[in-house]
């Protein structure tokens, strides 16, 4: 049956009308579908993952100061930006401890495990150091537009160390999931994790 280009038209400008109408409700979902957490719960032991040191950092001294976790691991060896700038050598977990710290976390709360330098890599150093450790249960705190990636990444390697896991997202100060497209810091956020929750799919 063959097809007339009136009718491919008029297919052609629903389906761009029903996008305009329903934008909203698109982009929302596109980066809600990003954020999948746990509801909080008391642990013990609570993993910062490394980047984004702030909106992270603050998630946790927030969590450790309402009593929810105790000691609070940092990690990652990747270099922050910033060494750039003072010309040395400063690795993303001890500015996210320094973090911690001006949010009044004490000292001897925090340890820093300095290896990992990227999601797939700091998990499984966490998985090893839970087991090493005998600790059964974690917090898990990152960006919330991390956070479906990381479960991803995670399950299975935390199941198989018999470690529950307890995943929380630390919101941003300026877009979320309602706005992150009217923003040059959503688009990049939204946009970089989607890439690479694909590329995880794929790779593992």
């Amino acid at each position: 049956m063959k097809i007339s280009l009136k009718s491919i038209s008029v297919i052609l400008l629903s389906l761009l009308l029903s996008l305009i109408v329903f934008r909203k409700f698109i982009l929302v979902n596109i980066a809600s579908f990003l954020i999948d957490t746990d509801p909080i719960e008391k642990i013990e032991y609570a993993c910062v993952l490394s980047g984004n040191a702030k909106n992270r950092a603050n998630k946790a001294a927030e969590l450790y100061h309402q009593g929810h976790i105790k000691k609070i691991i940092c990690t990652g060896n990747n270099l922050h930006f910033i060494s750039s700038l003072l010309d040395t050598e400063i690795i993303e977990p001890k500015i996210t401890k320094a973090a911690l710290e001006m949010y009044g976390v004490p000292d001897s709360a925090i340890k820093i495990v300095n290896h990992g330098t990227s999601t797939k890599e700091e998990i499984d150093l966490l998985a090893k150091f839970c087991v090493t450790n005998d600790i059964n249960e974690l917090m898990i705190i990152t960006s919330a537009f991390h956070t479906r990636r990381v479960r991803y990444t995670s399950q299975k390697i935390f199941e198989d160390a018999n470690v529950k896991v307890n995943l929380q997202g630390a919101a941003n100060k300026y877009y979320n999931q309602n706005n992150w497209w009217t923003l040059e810091g959503g688009l990049i956020a939204c946009n970089n994790e989607w890439i690479k929750y694909l590329f995880y799919l794929y790779i593992y």
